[in-house]
């Protein structure tokens, strides 16, 4: 699996000022990258309910050479309609991993539901499961575990889990200022790379916004990791 590409998407949220125009624009860049694996990292959804729901159709057009993958985020079960967003994410052609993994070759996507799930519904199917979504890789496999918040590494490693690459987001990096210098006050994981022992583990910023269409000092990103 040596030189694959990831394509590493989070934090889309889309709602009110996230609609068609935006995620067809994002799909577009997303494409031009060619990758070979695109891994969708939660936060989908922005607002309560479905009512934005068809801004995700474009979805449908993401292109990827091996699999197209998505975890949930904490904002999808505020929606308050989890399953709605899961499903329409499943018919753009993604695979949802509900703590389940995804194997290619000698290689193990493995992809947990949001830990807000536990306090968010009453759902045990939707509920964070790491040991779960683990089971079916084997000790052999190079293991990437995708996670919508970075909380989930402090998880896997506190766990000792077989786990080489942890690939979240949920930060936005702080997304404007005063913000980012709480974010990384409160993140220990908060944008970037980071290695703890045998653990290594990126954050993504975001591919848009929460709240106000507003960054400053940070940046909306597609992040393309290449597994060596």
């Amino acid at each position: 699996m040596r030189g694959l590409q990831v394509a590493l998407v989070s934090d889309l949220h889309i709602g009110p000022t996230v609609g068609v125009p935006d995620v067809a624009g994002l799909v577009t860049q997303l494409n031009g990258l060619k990758p070979d694996v695109v891994a969708l990292v939660g936060d989908l959804a922005d607002t309560p309910g479905t009512q934005f729901l068809s801004a995700a159709a474009p979805l449908a057009n993401v292109q990827a050479k091996l699999a197209k993958v998505y975890v949930t985020g904490n904002h999808e079960y505020l929606t308050m309609r989890p399953q709605a967003w899961i499903r329409a994410v499943a018919a753009a052609g993604f695979q949802p991993l509900a703590n389940q993994a995804r194997r290619i070759g000698g290689l193990c996507l493995a992809g947990v539901n949001d830990q807000f799930a536990d306090v968010a519904t009453d759902s045990a199917e939707l509920h964070y499961n790491l040991s779960a979504a683990l089971s079916a890789c084997r000790p052999s496999d190079a293991v990437v575990l995708l996670a919508h918040q970075p909380s989930v590494a402090k998880d896997a490693i506190s766990s000792g889990a077989n786990v080489d690459l942890i690939l979240c987001g949920h930060t936005h990096a702080g997304q404007f200022f005063p913000l980012t210098i709480l974010a990384k006050l409160v993140f220990p994981f908060n944008y970037g790379y980071y290695r703890v022992g045998r653990y290594q583990i990126f954050v993504t910023s975001g591919a848009m916004y929460y709240g106000p269409p507003l960054r400053t000092l940070t940046q909306q990103e597609i992040a393309l990791v290449r597994l060596v």
